[in-house]
């Protein structure tokens, strides 16, 4: 039978360990909606960019190119995208997306949609798409797309920091508990070398050097 200090020991060391575990889940699913919301909304800040120049170059669509100020989208598969397609079916993309097109579904809903696609190259993106209907009445497929290549990254990071972080509590926890453990079966430790000095000297035990549950 085990004693009641490797019972202790044990029992403490599961609980620890559990706690720690349930604590880095929790936490780490915290943390990642709040990456992936921050991801988001800069997704959905640029979208509103693109929406902004196509209302001032709904006459001519070829001049957005020109109007959006980011040289990101002037390099071929830089990882971050734009497209509209006009009511005629007419498709205008960023010079990044090098004449590929991005994907999109036959019905675009009028509410921001964000979602995970598939863009050039097979490359993973997370991409913000809306039909915007303009002042004149006409509809606009609005689409912006951005990879989700620093995403993953920086979850990998966040799951390292956190594994590691977890890991040092855990350790601190387990030597808690040991210390613990010990200081609580302490007393019992002292009755019983106390008993069997005593009862082979035929002494008595006096209950007042012994904590009150002993």
């Amino acid at each position: 039978m085990l004693s009641l200090r490797a019972r202790a020991w044990i029992i403490g060391a599961l609980s620890a360990l559990v706690a720690v575990a349930l604590g880095t889940v929790l936490l780490y699913s915290y943390l990642d909606h709040r990456v992936l919301q921050r991801f988001d909304r800069t997704l959905a800040e640029r979208h509103t960019q693109i929406v902004v120049a196509l209302n001032n170059a709904s006459d001519d669509p070829a001049q957005l190119a020109d109007l959006i100020f980011d040289p990101i989208y002037e390099t071929p598969f830089s990882g971050r995208y734009w497209q509209v397609t006009g009511p005629d079916g007419q498709t205008y993309t960023s010079k990044s997306l090098f004449e590929a097109t991005l994907p999109y579904p036959a019905v675009v809903s009028e509410t921001l949609t964000l979602l995970n696609t598939v863009g050039p190259e097979g490359e993973a993106l997370r991409t913000a798409r809306q039909l915007i209907t303009l002042e004149d009445g006409s509809q606009w497929n609005v689409t912006v797309a951005e990879s989700r290549a620093g995403l993953i990254a920086e979850r990998s990071e966040m799951r390292r920091s956190l594994i590691g972080a977890f890991a040092m509590v855990a350790a601190f926890g387990l030597l808690s508990v040991l210390i613990q453990t010990s200081a609580i079966v302490t007393p019992l430790e002292k009755l019983r070398k106390d008993v069997a000095a005593r009862w082979d000297r035929n002494e008595e035990l006096v209950e007042t050097d012994y904590p009150e549950e002993v």
